[in-house]
């Protein structure tokens, strides 16, 4: 095998060893948005059991908004 060739060898093996390590930290940062979500939920249904006057006022706002919208059903707020 000439000087080139392990070269180009080498360098397709480090390609691929990089695209395996990017997929990887592609799937770590799809489950850490999914635990921030989570979280995000959790953090609103501790507010709401601490605060149930303002959660029922909230979801009575976000039923109102929905009808100015013409939206038939209320959706629940997204989450941030």
């Amino acid at each position: 095998m000439s000087t080139i060739e392990q070269i180009q060898s080498t360098a397709e093996s480090a390609i691929q060893e990089l695209e395996t390590e990017i997929t990887d930290l592609e799937e770590k940062i799809e489950m850490h948005k999914l635990r921030i979500q989570s979280a995000r939920v959790q953090i609103q249904a501790l507010k709401r059991f601490l605060n149930p006057e303002e959660g029922i006022h909230e979801m009575a706002k976000s039923a109102k908004g929905a009808k100015k919208n013409g939206k038939a059903h209320g959706e629940m707020p997204e989450l941030q």
